[in-house]
């Protein structure tokens, strides 16, 4: 099976070991970052323009 970015998962892995090794990977990922604030530009942009309305965090999770 492969994994995100093309590399291959080793047989035979749990569900928890999956789960385990993608949120490494995704800190791993995000201390990787040299600007933080360009990679999440875009989300930040879409928040705000949606944060005009009136929008609360409730409302996101329905």
């Amino acid at each position: 099976m492969s994994g995100a970015g093309g590399g291959q998962w080793p047989a035979g892995l749990t569900p928890e070991q999956r789960r385990r090794r993608a949120r490494i990977a995704a800190h791993v990922s995000w201390a990787n970052t040299a600007d933080r604030a360009a990679r999440t530009a875009a989300g930040t942009r879409a928040m705000c323009s949606i944060g005009a309305q009136s929008f609360t965090f409730m409302t996101f999770l329905q």
